[in-house]
């Protein structure tokens, strides 16, 4: 579970030891403050991924999010840094492309 800063930082360590720049999370990985906008860790970890250059995807049902969760959803699924998909399949074929 990504609850912090450190748990993010030690998830992109392990990214970088196998080579890799490429994460895959289900949406459940993170602690129900990253769909609360007003805690800063949803932020926090965007700016993580920007700094490490890291390329991921969230899977999961967003159906029950905040509109500004789903605004976020929206800026994020029209770059590259990170996407946000329904299903594994959408998600690895894009980080795979």
């Amino acid at each position: 579970m990504i609850q912090n800063e450190r748990d993010i930082l030690d998830l992109i360590g392990l990214a970088g030891e196998n080579n890799t720049n490429l994460i895959l999370f289900r949406a459940e990985n993170f602690a129900p403050e990253f769909y609360d906008l007003k805690s800063g860790l949803a932020g926090m970890i965007l700016q993580k991924f920007s700094n490490y250059l890291i390329t991921a995807a969230i899977v999961g049902d967003f159906t029950n999010v905040s509109q500004r969760f789903r605004e976020m959803i929206g800026e994020c699924n029209r770059g590259n840094q990170l996407r946000f998909f329904e299903n594994i399949k959408q998600a690895t074929e894009w980080l795979t492309k």
